[in-house]
């Protein structure tokens, strides 16, 4: 799976693409906007604390949370949190809450690996692309390891790739459509 840098780095796109709206959403601040951009891009992972803590990666990381049926579920109860207990909009909150989410399974799915159980708990299979696009954090390999350094140049490659597009359509035409 990609390491938290590609996670943070697609959470930063997600959140500067928003701020093109801001004007539509006056209950987002700006100052927290970003941190709920990471929070969300990374709930996907919670699940490697307790990979950490039973020293069993393999039996609890990239399980259920990396399935779109989570991430409904988790942008659902965003957007009802938002609404009735912030009292904050609805449809903003879960539709931000599923894009970082979407993103990370979007993301995982394309990395080097055993597969992700995208259609969990409909199907308990792992799927795999045709092509791999990150090579993806060992968590065999424990938390410090030389294969790590690939890992972090090739995600550093990918997402400068994607921002420098980014800017090249942003010169080429303003992204907030102004």
């Amino acid at each position: 799976m990609p390491s938290p840098l590609a996670h943070t780095l697609t959470a930063y796109i997600v959140y500067k693409k928003t701020n093109c709206f801001k004007n539509q959403f006056n209950d987002v601040k700006n100052s927290y906007l970003f941190i709920w951009s990471v929070f969300f891009s990374m709930l996907p992972d919670i699940d490697v604390l307790p990979g950490i803590i039973f020293n069993d990666m393999y039996n609890y990381h990239n399980q259920m949370m990396n399935s779109l049926f989570m991430c409904i579920v988790l942008s659902f109860i965003t957007g009802i949190v938002a609404k009735f207990i912030l009292k904050k909009s609805f449809s903003f909150w879960s539709l931000y809450c599923a894009i970082c989410y979407g993103l990370h399974i979007i993301m995982d799915y394309f990395t080097f690996g055993r597969g992700t159980k995208i259609l969990w708990p409909l199907s308990q299979k792992r799927y795999s692309p045709p092509f791999n696009i990150f090579y993806g954090f060992r968590w065999s390999e424990g938390l410090i390891s030389n294969e790590h350094v690939y890992t972090f140049f090739s995600e550093l490659l990918t997402m400068t790739v994607i921002i420098l597009m980014f800017s090249f359509i942003k010169s080429k035409k303003n992204l907030c459509g102004k």
